[in-house]
Order: structure tokens, then sequence, then C-alpha cells
């Protein structure tokens, strides 16, 4: 029974690094529950730290968060650091969503001590690429480019396939030359052409869409929206939903069509960031509904 258990708990991860995150989700769950009837508290930890990350990409972001803490609160309780890790790291990411800024901070604290307590260096690529994200947030340029930069680094130093893509396209938000802007875009594409775990081109097109964005390329905008479209097609997800049609939105009010089709849309993006608790989304969409 504790192989089967196991198996179930490989079925999710093997769909996870496919981007099928709802069967993924579905796998753990019921990975976790069979543990749960069984008493086997150690796999079943750490097939609940993945919950909370499969959960970010179709759920309401509190509620992955409560999955993610309440997996890691459990996972310390039995002593199983590499799974509070891991749960940690998927609320960090659902409280940056949130523009919890302070809150990922704290979290990325404790993060960063099990990833030090473990050896494990490849985990620093997601603490720093969110201590990045939130000196963007916050405005601190020369904060975030070095953050990012390290996090990068980390990345070439250890395993380049488990954040990497996701670092590149967050450089790019935070690049102000447009040329190397698309450079590391471009660093980023030839990564996930070179494999990577699904969740970088989940992260990484929301963010290049972002950046040719504010680069008025809106054929390149096109060109992200298409690639992320392609990469759900087996199980389309809100999440990758939100953001093509954000970009799309925004690429067409950008060109100068500001139709009532346009606007509607744009309304409608803001509700649906607000519902699912994508706050950080919402700053480029309510510019454009306050601007007409």
């Amino acid at each position: 029974m504790e192989l089967e258990a196991a198996t179930l708990g490989g079925l999710g991860d093997a769909e996870y690094v496919r981007g099928r995150m709802i069967s993924a989700h579905q796998r753990f769950h019921a990975c976790v529950e069979l543990c749960r009837v069984h008493g086997f508290g150690r796999i079943e930890v750490a097939n609940a730290s993945m919950l909370g990350h499969a959960g970010l990409y179709f759920r309401i972001q509190s509620d992955a968060l409560a999955d993610a803490l309440a997996s890691a609160e459990a996972a310390a309780r039995v002593g199983h650091r590499r799974a509070e890790l891991n749960a940690r790291l998927a609320a960090i990411f659902a409280l940056f969503e949130m523009a919890e800024f302070e809150r990922v901070k704290e979290e990325t604290g404790k993060a960063s001590a099990l990833v030090r307590a473990l050896g494990a260096a490849r985990f620093d690529q997601p603490c720093l690429l969110h201590l990045g994200r939130v000196a963007l947030a916050e405005n601190r340029r020369a904060d975030t480019t070095e953050l990012l930069s390290r996090a990068l680094s980390v990345a070439r130093d250890t395993s380049v396939g488990f954040h990497g893509p996701t670092i590149c396209g967050a450089l790019a938000l935070a690049i102000e030359n447009p040329a190397e802007r698309r450079e590391i875009l471009c660093e980023g594409n030839s990564l996930l052409g070179l494999g990577s775990v699904a969740h970088n081109h989940l992260r990484f097109y929301p963010d290049a869409i972002a950046t040719t964005l504010e680069l008025h390329d809106w054929e390149a905008v096109e060109r992200c929206a298409r690639a992320l479209e392609s990469f759900i097609r087996a199980e389309p997800l809100p999440w990758a939903d939100f953001f093509i049609a954000r970009g799309r939105a925004l690429a067409a009010y950008g060109a100068g069509r500001h139709d009532p089709s346009t606007m509607e849309e744009l309304a409608r993006l803001r509700a649906e960031a607000i519902r699912i608790g994508f706050k950080v989304a919402l700053a480029p969409i309510g510019e454009a509904l306050r601007a007409g």
C-alpha cells in the first residue's frame, strides 16, 4: 500500500511536469487521502506540499495559499524539511500574486533558512526570484536587477531548467534597455526549448507578454500569447487563459482600439483578477480603464 501511495504521487509529478496542473492536483490529492487512511505521514506531507503548487494555476489564490501554509505546518510537525520548503515556496508564489509583499519577504526568510539547512542551493532560485519581484513592485530597481541576476547565476550553476526561464522573464520586466530586454527574453525562450519544468512555461510567457506590451510590440505579444495557448492546449488553465486574454486586450487598447468591446473585456479581466487574487496584474488594466 505504501508503494501504491508513492506511485500515485509520482503520477502527480508526471502531470505537473507536463503542465497538466488540474490532473496533477487530482493525483496529489488522491495520494494524500490514501496516506491519511493508512498512516503514511511522510509520503502524505511530501505530496501535500505539491497541492499548493498545482493549485496556483486554477484555484483562487487565497485557497492555494491556505493549502500551502497548512502543508508547510504539517511538514514542520513531522520534521520533513524538504516538504516544508516546497510548501512555503508555493505560499510565496500565491502571496506575490496577491500583492502581499511583506508576507512574501517573511515566508522567503523561512524558506531560505530551510535551503541553508538542507544544503539545497538550487532552491535559492525561487527565493531570490521573488525577492527580486517584490523589489520591482516596490520600485527598487537596483535591488531588483541585483537579486534577479543572482537568481539567474544560481540557476546556471545548479539547475537552469528549474526556474531559469521564469527568472529570465522577470529580468526582462526589470531591465529598462529595450535591446537587453529582448535579449533576455530570447534566452528564456531558448531555455524553454532545451527542456524545463512546466511552471516555467506558465510563468515565463505572462512576463514575456507584459514586457512586449511595454515595448509596444503588439505582434510579439500575440506570439507569446499563442505560445502559452499551445502549451496548455491539452488541459486549459484559468491562469493561462487570464494572462492570454489580458495580453490581447491590453495590446488592442495599446494599438488604439478603445471601442466598447475592448473596454468591456478589460473590465471583465479586472473583475476576474480581483476574484482570483491576481492583484499584481491589475495596474495596467486599471490604467487603461481610467484613461478610457
